[in-house]
């Protein structure tokens, strides 16, 4: 048995290897801010002590603090003191790469899944998230190609034999708690995925058994997590409780502070109570201020890469933004001035328009199934959550375990004659119109329309 890669990924992987490490290099410039630091605290204190403590009135998900508590070689807080941390982060993302190439290959064959390593491996915000920022968004990464991967096993097991899909479906549970467990945007993937899988024409009992079967484990794996926010909190939360907390601070009713809510608000509890208070009024109090304010966060999700940016031009261009909140950080980062921040959010929204743009004709290209149908509903359910709450570029990460493959799919019919040729010409025009359609849209939104 040999652990060299066959020969068509060989390239794409050894390109991934040698880019994270490039980015690794520019880490002790890159300031670690906001997340970071709050996912390093929680490490750094579970190493210690053998728990997670409550970060600022809430809880973080607890498999990353987990994760990266093995990789703490330093109890300095200074960016760049975590090596460990970043070659873990690093590892996750390759094992993405590998997880999503496996997947192309079962689905669309050998030239899509080479392809898709190749996207994967130059896509400049996988690279510079996995090595150069203590960041959950690697792992959530894995979990999430884990998860689709598994999803397609379980709906080749459900064509097969009697009872063969009760391990497949079994194993996606597992995935889909891991996601869960790293990162809140993780309950958005296991929507996505169970409901694709239960939306499938023809929908019969067997079915609907997998989609519970991989509920209840994901539901069996997370009990110890709910029990023990139970026992300290008294609130059963299956991830973390900052999708909560976001709620207050950025939904509060006009004229009021939703950050002073939440700190008159004791105990975890309360918050949670008053975020399902605020959501409801927002959505039926003041429903016009919530759409305004939906407008606003999806022109930021949809709109250039504005955090990453911003950490690198406070890095290296002596940048000093405004980082009073979320929303301010994003108005100021919307044009920075020019250096190698502005550099590298040029970068990454070009190769972002790109990648979207190739996996909306790759959706076309793949016609119907589980892959499509999971696309459109964790791109439907992105959008919904982040109307609803705090946007920014870096939470289109959640999407590239399910666009990457569609992606590669799209460069292998056009790249390759024989692919292109054997395409049916209707569906490939289709495919031409569905992509340039995301690529206006989404160049509209970054270059045109005035910042939020």
């Amino acid at each position: 048995m040999t652990l060299r890669p066959p020969a068509w990924l060989a390239r794409p992987l050894l390109a991934a290897l040698v880019l994270r490490l490039a980015a690794l290099a520019l880490a002790p410039h890159v300031p670690v801010l906001g997340d970071p630091l709050g996912y390093v605290y929680l490490a750094r204190n579970l190493r210690d002590t053998g728990e997670l403590d409550d970060l600022r009135g809430g809880v973080r998900p607890p498999l990353y603090p987990a994760l990266i508590a093995l990789g703490i070689d330093s109890d300095d807080g200074a960016a760049g003191a975590f090596p460990g941390v970043y070659l873990l982060q690093i590892g996750a993302d390759l094992a993405a790469l590998l997880v999503l190439a496996s997947l192309a290959r079962r689905v669309f064959g050998t030239r899509a899944a080479q392809m898709t390593a190749w996207a994967h491996a130059l896509f400049p915000s996988a690279a510079l998230y996995a090595g150069c920022l203590v960041m959950a968004e690697p792992v959530a990464l894995l979990c999430g190609a884990v998860a689709v991967e598994r999803l397609d096993v379980l709906e080749r097991a459900l064509a097969g034999p009697p009872r063969r899909w009760l391990p497949a479906a079994a194993v996606l549970g597992l995935a889909l708690a891991a996601g869960l467990l790293v990162k809140e945007l993780g309950v958005l993937t296991a929507v996505a995925v169970l409901f694709a899988l239960l939306l499938e024409p023809g929908t019969g009992s067997l079915r609907a058994g997998a989609v519970a079967t991989a509920l209840a484990v994901l539901l069996l794996a997370t009990a110890p997590w709910v029990i023990r926010n139970m026992q300290r909190h008294g609130v059963p939360l299956l991830t973390g409780s900052f999708g909560h907390l976001s709620v207050i601070v950025d939904n509060a009713p006009p004229g009021e502070s939703g950050w002073l809510l939440l700190q008159r608000a004791e105990g975890l509890p309360a918050k949670v109570r008053l975020s399902r208070e605020i959501q409801r009024r927002s959505l039926l109090e003041y429903p016009a201020t919530t759409a305004v304010r939906a407008v606003g966060r999806l022109r930021t999700l949809l709109g250039p890469e504005v955090m990453l940016p911003t950490w690198i031009a406070t890095g290296f261009d002596d940048y000093e933004p405004d980082s009073r909140d979320n929303a301010a950080l994003v108005r100021d980062a919307w044009r920075l001035p020019p250096g190698a921040g502005r550099s590298v959010q040029i970068l990454v929204g070009v190769a972002g328009v790109a990648l979207f743009a190739l996996a909306a004709a790759g959706a076309v290209l793949a016609g119907p199934g589980t892959l499509r149908r999971g696309t459109l509903l964790q791109t439907a359910l992105l959008l919904v959550a982040c109307a609803l709450t705090v946007a920014v570029g870096r939470y289109r990460l959640a999407l590239l375990p399910f666009v990457l493959p569609l992606a590669g799919l799209a460069l292998a019919t056009w790249l390759d004659p024989a692919a292109r040729a054997a395409a049916d010409p209707v569906r490939r025009r289709r495919a031409l119109r569905a992509g340039l359609a995301t690529a206006a849209l989404l160049t509209l939104t970054i270059l045109v329309l005035p910042a939020p």
